[in-house]
């Protein structure tokens, strides 16, 4: 092995020659060196530049991409790691090998540049180069080029099991099967950054660019070009008893992909942490699990994750099934026992098919400060924000644009109670457009939500179709505060089947005649005179009040017994207001005793 400074015959040591010339020189007195910094001590000036560097030209590589250079290749990290570590040097060309290469701690291997140094393979069924139980191993500035697809899943074209503190940097793969990078078992603070995937080969289920398997925790993605083509950019997965934790996934772009975009996945409930921030997304098909993938960044059995400041667009490109939670972002079964996921500052556009942000099964999560965009060609009939059988729920602070489409039924925001589910807040929304329901709160067959606040949202615009508000199916609610306005020939509010539900201090707007349709059974449901709204009521359900401030008693409309009006004006000696009596269309009406003169 060479030492890494020449001889003092002046020319490279051959492997195994010390020029003891030099060595005398450097134990001679005085010749020590001590690092700057607080508890650095002193050294042999010999044993600082010790460090070790070997190349596989110096165990006879030929590195032409032609001859077989597995031995010569393991040979030289095999000397390295009995030296303790060092730097391998990998030569520009090509390095052909047909077998596992094993890799050891406090290594460096370092290329000459992604396309310079290539690590040529024709098995699809083993990983590259391989670190088991290893810690401050460094990756760089190569390229893995397999040229065969494998059918064998759980490899890497540069694997780390169980291994710690290592580093992959600007390492290109191309052409596996499987993961280009994994970490698995219980890896731990690795940094995989500034690398590009492409090209991936096959159809292995669960196929990544990047994989963190098992029990990864702690672990650093960020900077890499995903556009493997496989199923997944980024995936983290766990098992029912291996969950990793507390990885970062930051300021990755994914391109075209058959499933997700990046996965975070338990086959058991978990607490992760996770972080997914700042990526770019794009283009996730969703081809597989019978064409309900294709969401960009996809959540299931997971708690306390953080997805924040990434742009998704254009996913689901082929979804035709909704079993899973096709969407730009979609949560499945995030469970009580689990702590809340937080989506937060995303921008979403391009959404052809499905939702922009899709939670079902869920107990908890907060939908907060998204923009989204629906474009006009999405007329699959699901909100910009799709909330199904879900729970604990705080929509707070997105603004959605939906391009309006006549023969479309699109929708911002919708809860779905499939199931019965509580406690959901829809607060300060900005949403602009649609073609069914700007908000949208429903049940199916004879579920319930309760507890639900719908306050300080403005929701404006649609085609002729859109009703702003559309609730049905809540137990115990209010609304409050919002400013909605329509053109919708049916109404601005419609509310059926919802009782114990308080309207105040709301502006409903209409361009047509109709304003409130309050249908069905509201009871102990109330409209105060609070609310600003134009336009006619038609309440022809029961157990629901509506007081109004006019300047006259109702002479058109539908009123129910026990609706009231109060005068604009109210004069001495003139009645201030009036009750129904009797309902229908206008009803009949009683006013109140005159005011003293």
């Amino acid at each position: 092995m060479a030492i890494i400074y020449r001889s003092l015959l002046d020319r490279d040591l051959t492997p195994g020659e010390v020029d003891e010339n030099f060595r005398t020189a450097l134990d001679s007195a005085n010749s020590s060196f001590a690092a700057s910094g607080s508890g650095a001590v002193s050294i042999s000036v010999q044993n600082a530049l010790r460090v070790l560097c070997v190349t596989p030209l110096q165990f006879e590589a030929t590195w032409d991409g032609v001859a077989d250079d597995t031995a010569e290749l393991q040979a030289a990290y095999d000397a390295l790691n009995a030296a303790g570590g060092g730097i391998m040097l990998l030569p520009e060309g090509n390095g052909k090998i047909s077998a596992r290469i094993t890799t050891y701690s406090n290594i460096i291997t370092q290329g000459a540049g992604m396309g310079a140094t290539t690590i040529s393979c024709a098995n699809g069924d083993i990983a590259q180069l391989f670190l088991n139980a290893g810690s401050k191993a460094i990756f760089r500035d190569f390229t893995i080029s397999v040229s065969v697809a494998g059918t064998t899943s759980v490899i890497g074209g540069l694997q780390l099991n169980d291994s710690t503190d290592c580093r992959v940097e600007r390492v290109e793969v191309t052409g596996v099967s499987w993961a280009g990078v994994l970490l698995y078992g219980a890896s731990r603070r690795n940094t995989v950054r500034d690398c590009y995937f492409h090209d991936w080969r096959g159809s292995v289920q669960d196929s990544a660019d990047i994989a963190l398997y098992n029990d990864a925790s702690y672990n650093f993605i960020a900077n890499n070009a995903c556009f493997g083509g496989g199923e997944h950019g980024v995936m983290l997965q766990g098992s029912a008893v291996l969950n990793g934790m507390k990885n970062i996934v930051t300021d990755n772009r994914v391109s075209q992909h058959t499933t997700y975009g990046i996965m975070d996945y338990r086959t058991a409930d978990a607490d992760t942490y996770t972080q997914i921030t700042d990526n770019y997304i794009e283009d996730i098909q969703g081809t597989t699990r019978s064409n309900a993938s294709g969401m960009g960044i996809y959540l299931a059995s997971v708690g306390g994750v953080l997805v924040s400041g990434n742009t998704i667009r254009n996913c689901c490109v082929q979804t035709t099934a909704t079993t899973l939670t096709p969407g730009a972002i979609g949560i499945n079964g995030t469970t009580s026992t689990l702590i809340p996921c937080n989506i937060t500052n995303n921008n979403i556009d391009g959404m052809t098919k499905y939702a922009g942000i899709w939670i079902a099964g869920s107990a908890g999560g907060n939908i907060v400060g998204n923009r989204i965009q629906v474009p006009t060609t999405n007329d699959d009939g699901y909100g910009a924000i799709y909330l199904a059988g879900s729970s604990n729920l705080n929509v707070c602070g997105n603004h959605i644009t939906i391009k309006n489409a006549s023969s479309a039924t699109q929708m911002g925001i919708e809860v779905n109670a499939n199931a019965n589910i509580a406690n959901i807040a829809i607060c300060n929304n900005v949403i602009n457009g649609g073609s069914y329901a700007s908000i949208r709160v429903e049940r199916t067959s004879s579920n319930t939500l309760t507890g639900c606040v719908v306050s300080g949202n403005i929701a404006t615009g649609g085609n002729s179709e859109n009703i702003p508000l559309r609730l049905s199916g809540v137990v115990r609610g209010m609304v409050t505060g919002n400013y909605l306005s329509g053109s919708s020939t049916n109404a601005v509010v419609l509310h059926s089947n919802s009782t114990h539900v308080r309207y105040e201090n709301n502006v409903s707007i209409t361009s047509q005649t109709d304003n409130l349709n309050l249908q069905n059974t509201n009871t102990a449901s109330f409209w105060g005179k609070s609310n600003y709204f134009n336009g006619e009521v038609e309440n022809t359900g029961t157990g629901m009040v509506v007081e109004q401030l006019s300047a006259a008693e109702p002479a058109a409309g539908t009123a129910a017994v026990g609706d009231t009006w109060w005068d604009l004006s109210p004069t001495a000696g003139a009645t201030p207001g009036g009750m129904c009596t009797t309902a229908g269309a206008p009803g009949t009406w009683k006013n109140f005793a005159n005011l003293a003169a």
